[in-house]
């Protein structure tokens, strides 16, 4: 595996496809694209995947929604900006318990531009309802 680059993306030019293989289908165009499915506020899954990315509701095993997502594709822009995994230096458990108890995050650098750094660290607030969906991330991503 290649340094800064997380173990499940797979890269194309328009998206980050979180996923175990590249998607042999080319991504749907930004303009066209709609939500097929809402997640419905549940404890779904509970505490699956990796440490580094996770929430800090699903870290807490709560009752979580696609924000929980928003949270980890924070993550996964900081890597993309940085080109390092986050929390590399910390044990799994105390990535785990930084993110949960004492709201770590990784260090963002200063050299993007504000609008970006700011979309960053909405996507990775500690308030779930705080965050944006999906939709309004794109938006504001063509915004740039």
């Amino acid at each position: 595996m290649k340094a800064g680059r997380s173990a499940n993306q797979a890269l194309d030019f328009t998206f980050i496809h979180i996923a175990e293989a590249p998607s042999p289908r080319p991504p749907p165009s930004l303009s066209t694209r709609t939500p097929q499915v809402k997640a419905v506020t549940a404890t779904m899954t509970g505490v699956c995947g990796t440490l580094a990315w996770m929430s800090p509701e699903v870290l807490a095993n709560q009752q979580y929604t696609e924000k929980a997502d928003v949270f980890s594709y924070a993550i996964v822009l900081w890597e993309l900006l940085t080109r390092q995994c986050p929390f590399a230096e910390l044990t799994p458990i105390q990535t785990a318990m930084g993110v949960l108890n004492h709201g770590l995050r990784p260090p963002m650098p200063d050299w993007p531009p504000a609008r970006f750094q700011a979309l960053v660290r909405r996507c990775w607030d500690t308030n779930p309802a705080a965050r944006p969906d999906f939709l309004e991330v794109i938006e504001l991503l063509e915004e740039m």
